[in-house]
């Protein structure tokens, strides 16, 4: 038998959150190895309430570290509830998706997180992103888009990240419930997911068991309608396996259905348009390379020529092609299309009389023509070959 004294561990309260033990003056634990067996004996005057699932984890990752003794196991576990988590001493990446782009708002948001660390977890806060005002379409591209790209990574790569969107109109009487829901759920490729229901539209096939938490946002101010002030906060809570942060179980029909008409996904900082569309697509299915077809976005209309990429059009000219978003990991050829527009802005070609450009989430209509070339916007003419 051999025996070895552990530092004195971090215990954890009955809310699952952890916090020091009460009394710094304890015997430390201590590890006996016998038959192959590592068993931990705790002091006499230890407090089993401090006990809890995450506590454990924590004290057995001591005795690893300690050991020498790599942890080779899963970085994603379950609870007996079937609830994900992280095992500890895992590092996660954790990335904010947000329409809330306030630089006031986020330069507090980041003295508060700053100093706040997860017990059980690496944990690493990077800078948010920012999804297009109010655009859960936006968001659930970007959801999608990641998930997609993430496939094409060796699996030993694949240390988790845990995805936080936020971008949702809000409405009504009282500020601090308004909104839609925000949920939780765990994706291939120890990806998750946390925030805007609507963030899960395009993946919601993807979803671990079709397994949707509801995610537990404690607004602290009553009178703010910025829920996103506090979901970095509570994905700190969650690595550190505080049960609280999940409210309730729900079915994946609670995440709402991108149109089934073709739209417009994203636009760039180029204008190129980003679609719905893919091979699959029925506007697509019967178009041949060098097609004109008729494509009509915000009431404005124009000839877009159907083809590899923009060397397929003169300068000016628009042309439909398979653009670089992968949104189905089984698939890698399986990408939508776009419209760019040879040395120019494809949204602001399809801006109405009003002045507003080409939005996300906007329907496409598309007709084909039998000319190679069609009379556009004001009767001019667009520029195929």
């Amino acid at each position: 038998m051999s025996a070895q004294h552990l530092p004195e561990h971090r215990g954890a309260g009955s809310n699952g959150k952890l916090s020091p033990a009460a009394n710094h003056d304890r015997p430390a634990a201590s590890v006996d190895l016998t038959a192959g067996r590592i068993e931990i004996n705790l002091p006499d005057n230890f407090d089993r309430a401090n006990l809890t699932p995450a506590a454990v984890e924590a004290l057995l990752v001591r005795t690893y570290n300690a050991l020498g003794i790599k942890d080779d196991r899963p970085y994603v576990r379950h609870d007996d509830r079937g609830y994900p988590y992280l095992r500890p001493g895992t590092s996660v990446d954790i990335i904010t998706f947000t329409d809330c782009h306030d630089s006031e708002t986020s330069a507090r948001n980041q003295a508060r997180h700053l100093g706040r660390k997860s017990n059980l977890v690496d944990a690493t806060l990077h800078p948010k992103e920012p999804v297009e005002n109010f655009s859960t379409t936006h968001l659930a591209v970007i959801v999608a888009s990641f998930l997609g790209e993430r496939s094409q990574i060796r699996p030993e790569n694949q240390t988790p990240v845990l995805i936080l969107g936020n971008a949702a109109p809000r409405s009504g009487s009282n500020p601090s419930s308004v909104g839609n829901i925000f949920v939780f759920a765990e994706l291939p490729n120890n990806v998750f997911y946390a925030g805007t229901v609507e963030g899960l539209s395009l993946v919601k096939d993807q979803i671990a068991g079709g397994r949707v938490l509801e995610w537990n946002i404690e607004v602290q101010n009553a009178t703010t309608v910025f829920r996103s002030r506090y979901l970095q906060e509570t994905a700190l809570d969650w690595c550190d396996r505080s049960y609280g942060v999940f409210r309730r179980e729900l079915s994946t029909d609670v995440i709402p259905d991108l149109s089934k008409e073709p739209i417009v996904f994203s636009i760039d900082n180029f204008g190129n348009i980003k679609t719905s569309l893919t091979d699959e697509s029925p506007a697509i299915k019967s178009l041949k390379l060098g097609d004109s077809v008729s494509v009509t976005i915000n009431g404005i209309t124009h000839t877009v020529r159907y083809g590899r990429g923009l060397g397929d059009v003169e300068e000016g000219g628009l042309v439909l092609a398979k653009g670089s978003t992968l949104h189905d990991p089984a698939n890698p050829d399986r990408r939508q299309y776009d419209i760019y527009q040879n040395n120019g802005d494809a949204a602001a070609c399809f801006r109405n009389d009003n002045g507003r450009p080409a939005r996300i989430g906007g329907i496409i209509e598309i007709e084909p023509i039998d000319s190679r070339s069609s009379a556009g916007r004001n009767g001019k003419e667009a520029v195929v070959r």
